[in-house]
């Protein structure tokens, strides 16, 4: 049985630019949407579509139907501006979220269950923002 983050969307801006990155991306949207009733927004930034070829057929192969609550947004970047706009695609993906918490996620970080439920219960009682940190091993 899946933990009820219904009232969360992640949103999540990437340009995948390494197998690392492809992998990272997979294991977190697997990880997100086979462990929580959630909704993620990804917004992939490229010349190509790497998320729509590759992730995406192993993402749907992994949690089936789940695959409902993904959100993929593709937008072809000009070949000569190689600067990711990371606060202007969050903003764009804000404007199409219909939750009350949104979660502004990066595809390199993955936390304790616990994290994400204490998380949503500090939005949804007394507190507006709260910040997670984390430290790479």
């Amino acid at each position: 049985m899946k933990i009820d983050l219904s009232q969360a969307t992640f949103i999540i801006p990437i340009r995948i630019e390494s197998s690392d990155r492809l992998r990272n991306v997979i294991t977190v949207c697997c990880f997100l949407l086979e462990t929580f009733d959630t909704k993620i927004i990804l917004k992939e930034i490229d010349q190509t579509s790497v998320f729509q070829e590759r992730a995406l057929p192993q993402i749907k192969e992994f949690v089936g139907d789940a695959i409902d609550n993904l959100t993929h947004i593709f937008e072809k970047s000009d070949p000569d501006d190689h600067v990711f706009y990371r606060m202007r695609y969050l903003n764009e993906m804000l404007d199409l979220c219909d939750t009350d918490i949104v979660a502004n996620y990066d595809c390199d970080v993955l936390l304790p269950v616990d994290t994400y439920v204490q998380a949503q219960k500090m939005c949804t009682g007394e507190y507006d923002l709260v910040s997670v940190s984390y430290t790479h091993l």
